[in-house]
């Protein structure tokens, strides 16, 4: 086998998944090649450090962040009323955009696709 087909299955040999034909002929390739055989360590070393690999924790504050953010969708799908935070942060998002709208110059025609602090307030009331 050459080098280059080495490469290719030598994840797959690490796995069990090539026929015992190829992994006799990867055994004895790599008993001659010390490229090869570097190569295969290399994949032992990154499978054993995946397998010992634990993710952190999240933040208290991301898991708070989450949850709100999923009681939030859960009350606009119930239909239940959106709190009253909610409300203002969502207000003061649309009135950023009708803000910008106006620094950017734009025309009666371009700010139809933007929400202007008018329609803002009338959302909410």
């Amino acid at each position: 086998m050459s080098c280059r087909r080495i490469e290719k299955d030598l994840e797959a040999y690490l796995d069990g998944e090539v026929t015992e034909a190829v992994a006799e002929a990867i055994r004895e390739h790599l008993a001659r090649c010390r490229s090869c055989e570097a190569l295969l360590a290399e994949l032992q070393g990154v499978g054993t450090a995946l397998e010992t690999w634990k993710a952190p924790d999240p933040s208290p504050g991301l898991r708070a962040r989450i949850g709100a953010r999923l009681a939030e969708e859960g009350a606009r799908e119930n239909h239940e009323p959106v709190p009253p935070e909610v409300r203002a942060r969502e207000f003061e998002e649309d009135r950023r955009t009708a803000t910008q709208a106006e620094k950017d110059g734009l025309t009666e025609a371009g700010r139809a696709g933007a929400v202007t602090v008018e329609e803002s307030r009338d959302r909410f009331r």
